[in-house]
């Protein structure tokens, strides 16, 4: 893999970051949610955004 610039890994921490919080979002929308649909959806996106940010962690660990 080519060595990231510095630039880059701002970027890349910056969306991690943003993916933190939906995931932090979703999880409390859900909790709140009172139609079982919506919780569903919420909890659904929040794991959608949790593998975004383990992928994005998992090309960082990559040699």
């Amino acid at each position: 893999m080519t060595e990231l610039t510095e630039e880059e890994l701002h970027l890349i921490e910056d969306r991690i970051n943003q993916e933190l919080l939906m995931i932090q979002k979703c999880r409390m929308y859900a909790a709140q949610a009172e139609d079982p649909q919506v919780k569903a959806k919420c909890e659904q996106l929040a794991g959608m955004h949790r593998i975004h940010c383990e992928r994005m962690l998992r090309c960082l660990d990559q040699p």
